[in-house]
C-alpha cells in the first residue's frame, strides 16, 4: 500500500493545500513541508509548533498574494472571505493549543480527572462517539502519570484528527497490582512496519513508555482501526 508524500511545494512557495488539508497530515510529514521553517517555541509540542509554522507561513503567503491581485486591479472579494475563513480556523486551533497547554496531571489532578477532561473536549468538538472508562483505587508517581498522559493525549489526537475514526475508547486501570492505559479507535488503521518511523508520534510514543519502565503495545490493520495499550506494573515500576 502506497505510503502518504508530503505535498510538493510550488517554486513560489505558496503552500498547496487549506490548513484542514495540513492538520490531516501525520507528524512526520508536517515536519517535512515546514522543514527549515518550523517557528520554536519552548514548552510546545513539535505537532504545535508545525502547525504555528504552517499557520504563519499560510498567511503571510496569502497576504502577499492579495497584494498582488489587487494591485492588478483584480477582484479580491472571494479570497479575502476565503483568507478571513482560514483565520477563523487559525483562532480555533490557537485556543485548542492553548487549552492542551494547560491541560496536565499535576498533584492535585490526577490522569483519571485529566483523561476525562479532554475526552469530554474531544467529544465536543469533533462529534465523535468517545467512551472513557476508569477503574482507579489509587494514582501512580506523578512522572508516570505525565508520561502515561502524553501518550494517551498523541493517541486520542490522532484518532480524532488522522484515523477517521467515529468512535474511541479509553480505558484506564490503576490497582495494587499495576496499571494499564488503553487507546482504540475504529479509524482506518495502518499496516505496522511500513512508513516513516516517528509516523503518527509512534516513535516518541515508545521513548516516553520506555523512560517509566512502561510497556507499550500497538495493534493496527487497514480498515480495521487502530488499539495503543501501555502497561505498567509492580515489576516494571510499581505504583509507589
Amino acid at each position: 500500500m502506497a505510503q502518504p508524500q508530503a505535498p510538493e511545494r510550488p517554486p513560489s512557495g505558496y503552500p498547496r493545500m487549506t490548513y484542514e488539508e495540513f492538520l490531516a497530515l501525520p507528524d512526520d510529514l508536517r515536519a517535512e513541508w515546514v522543514d527549515g521553517e518550523v517557528c520554536v517555541m519552548p514548552g510546545i509540542s513539535a505537532e504545535h509548533n508545525q502547525v504555528t509554522s504552517f499557520l504563519i507561513a499560510l498567511l503571510g503567503f496569502e497576504v502577499d498574494r492579495l497584494s498582488s491581485m489587487a494591485g492588478r486591479g483584480d477582484d479580491i472579494r472571494e479570497p479575502l472571505a476565503d483568507l478571513r475563513q482560514q483565520v477563523t480556523g487559525a483562532i480555533s486551533e490557537v485556543r485548542e493549543t492553548l487549552y492542551d497547554l494547560r491541560t496536565d496531571v499535576s498533584e492535585g489532578q490526577g490522569l483519571a480527572e485529566t483523561l476525562t477532561m479532554f475526552c469530554e473536549r474531544v467529544r465536543q468538538r469533533a462529534g465523535m462517539t468517545v467512551e472513557l472508562s476508569v477503574a482507579a483505587d489509587r494514582r501512580l508517581k506523578i512522572l508516570q502519570e505525565r508520561e502515561l498522559w502524553q501518550i494517551a493525549r498523541e493517541a486520542i489526537t490522532n484518532a480524532e484528527r488522522h484515523a477517521h475514526a467515529s468512535a474511541l475508547s479509553v480505558t484506564w486501570r490503576c490497582t495494587s497490582r499495576g496499571a494499564e492505559l488503553t487507546v482504540a479507535d475504529d479509524g482506518r488503521g495502518f499496516t505496522k512496519g511500513t512508513g516513516r518511523p516517528d509516523s503518527y508520534g509512534l516513535l516518541g510514543m515508545r521513548e516516553r513508555a520506555a523512560s517509566v519502565n512502561a510497556v507499550l503495545d500497538i495493534e493496527s490493520e487497514p480498515g480495521k482501526g487502530t488499539r495503543i495499550r501501555v502497561a505498567l506494573g509492580s515489576e516494571t515500576g510499581g505504583n509507589g
